[in-house]
C-alpha cells in the first residue's frame, strides 16, 4: 500500500508540473492572440481553456492531501512470515486422512493375516483373491465357501462366510460384466481398522491378492502413487495358522 501511494504522489507531482507549463503556454498564446487583429474569435475559447485548467490544477493540488488522508486511515498491515505447507505425514494432513502409498501391507480378519495390497482409487469396491468359490445355504441364510491363498506359503486357507449380496462388476478388459459374491471382513491398515465389503474373485493372474477400492479409502485415506509400503504393520502372532474361519 505504501509503495502504491508513493507512486501515486510522484505521478501527481508530474501532472501538476505539466499542468503549470500548459497554463504558461496558454497564457502566452492568449496575449499573442489578444494583440492580433484577425484572431479575436479565438479569445473566448482560450479563456475557457485557461479557466478549466485552473479548476484541474485545483483538483490536482488537493489529490496528495486526499491520498495522505487515505493512507493514515488504512489499518496497518501485519507482515507475517509466509507459512510453509505442513509435511506429508499422517498426523498433519489438512484433511486428517491417512496418507498411504500405491502399495501397502494390510491385515484382513479373518483369517488375521497380512497381505500385500494395491490401493486403487478407480475401483469402487475392494476385491479379494478367492478360489473354488461355492455358494450355499445355512439356517436359511446365504453363505459362501472359498479358498484363500496364504500370503507367504501359498497354501489354501478354507473360508466360509455369510454372503452379503452379489455385485455386478464390469471388467476393464471387456464389455461383459461379472457377478461376484460380496462378503464383509475386518481390515487393518496401520492403526486404522474398519469393516469393509470385499468382492470375491480369482486374482491368481494379478500381482496383488488384495485390491483396496474407494469403499475403504473414502473419507479415511489419501493415496500418493509415488509412495509404497509407508504404513508399518506387523503380522499378528496369533494368526499364523491357516485355520477354517466362521465355522459354526
Amino acid at each position: 500500500m505504501d509503495r502504491h501511494l508513493s507512486d501515486q504522489a510522484l505521478m501527481t507531482s508530474h501532472i501538476l508540473e505539466l499542468q503549470s507549463r500548459n497554463n504558461d503556454v496558454l497564457i502566452s498564446l492568449f496575449h499573442r492572440v489578444q494583440s492580433g487583429q484577425d484572431c479575436g474569435e479565438l479569445i473566448p475559447y482560450i479563456s475557457e481553456i485557461i479557466e478549466l485548467n485552473k479548476k484541474n490544477t485545483c483538483l490536482l493540488e488537493k489529490l496528495p492531501e486526499r491520498l495522505s488522508t487515505i493512507k493514515s486511515s488504512e489499518a496497518p498491515i501485519k507482515n507475517d512470515p509466509p507459512r510453509l505447507p505442513p509435511p506429508h505425514t499422517t498426523e498433519t494432513l489438512p484433511t486428517q486422512k491417512m496418507l498411504v502409498g500405491a502399495e501397502e501391507k494390510i491385515r484382513i480378519t479373518p483369517p488375521g493375516l497380512v497381505f500385500p495390497a494395491r490401493m486403487d482409487t478407480g475401483a469402487e469396491t475392494a476385491s479379494l483373491d478367492a478360489r473354488n468359490i461355492e455358494r450355499f445355504e445355512r439356517d436359511g441364510e446365504r453363505w459362501v465357501r472359498f479358498d484363500m491363498p496364504h500370503p507367504k506359503t501359498g497354501d489354501m486357507i478354507p473360508m466360509e462366510h455369510k454372503l452379503l449380496r452379489k455385485a455386478r462388476i464390469l471388467q476393464s478388459s471387456s464389455d461383459e460384466s461379472e457377478r461376484r459374491a460380496v462378503i464383509e471382513l475386518s481390515i487393518t491398515i496401520g492403526e486404522t481398522t474398519q469393516l469393509a465389503e470385499f468382492t470375491l474373485t480369482d486374482r491368481s493372474h494379478l500381482s496383488f491378492p488384495v485390491l483396496i477400492g474407494r469403499n475403504v479409502l473414502k473419507d479415511v485415506m489419501v493415496v500418493d502413487v509415488g509412495l509404497s509400503n509407508t504404513i508399518p504393520l506387523t503380522e499378528s502372532p496369533a494368526a499364523q495358522r491357516p485355520d477354517r474361519t466362521d465355522m459354526p
